[in-house]
């Protein structure tokens, strides 16, 4: 009954996921995601579990965002996040960013090591994690996302994120919260695109 309850509270998309290659595939195995937009069959016996998508998105729309919005600066704005999320769509590349703060100062990530975020915005991308997993820096796959996502927004918004956060949250332990910073390479974001 569970199963049922999760399958009938799934996020509804606007578009086919699967006519893009969405950000957090991007840099994911070519031959999964080959599968996955084909809608080949998967293997007898395996059943998708779906625990940890759930676990991300009730973190993410009950804890992080309401969180991010209180502490943001006054002046500052979270875009692109909780119900107002929207999907960056430019040829076969896609993103679907968990926020972007705006109107900030050039010093708002200096408590992570960043003087200057050469802009007034910054990319948030929210991940949570089991508390046996060895988080000591950003997965490169979810750096690979964040770069799709900030690229994506440079080539179709007014904004000119150069820096994304990504915020890990200990499932078990929500106090447990691991920032990182990724910088723009534009390289990457082209790479992504080829």
């Amino acid at each position: 009954q569970f199963q049922a309850f999760s399958d009938s509270n799934e996020k509804e998309w606007k578009y086919d996921r699967n006519a893009s290659v969405g950000a957090s595939e991007a840099f994911a195995c070519i031959r999964k995601v080959y599968f996955k937009k084909f809608q080949y069959d998967v293997d007898d016996g395996h059943e998708q579990d779906w625990g940890a998508a759930k676990r991300g998105d009730i973190i993410e729309n009950f804890f992080a965002v309401p969180a991010t919005k209180a502490i943001l600066p006054e002046g500052a704005e979270l875009l692109y996040a909780g119900d107002e999320q929207e999907t960056l769509r430019k040829g076969r590349l896609s993103a679907t960013p968990d926020g972007l703060a705006v109107d900030l100062d050039p010093d708002a990530l200096s408590q992570l090591g960043i003087d200057d975020i050469l802009s007034d915005c910054v990319v948030i991308e929210y991940k949570s994690f089991d508390p046996r997993a060895d988080i000591k820096q950003a997965k490169e796959i979810h750096a690979g996302q964040t770069q799709v996502q900030m690229g994506l927004i440079h080539e179709l918004t007014e904004f000119r994120p150069e820096y994304a956060v990504i915020v890990y949250f200990n499932a078990s332990w929500l106090s447990d919260i691991r920032p990182f910073v990724v910088k723009r390479d534009p390289k990457i974001y082209e790479a992504a695109k080829e």
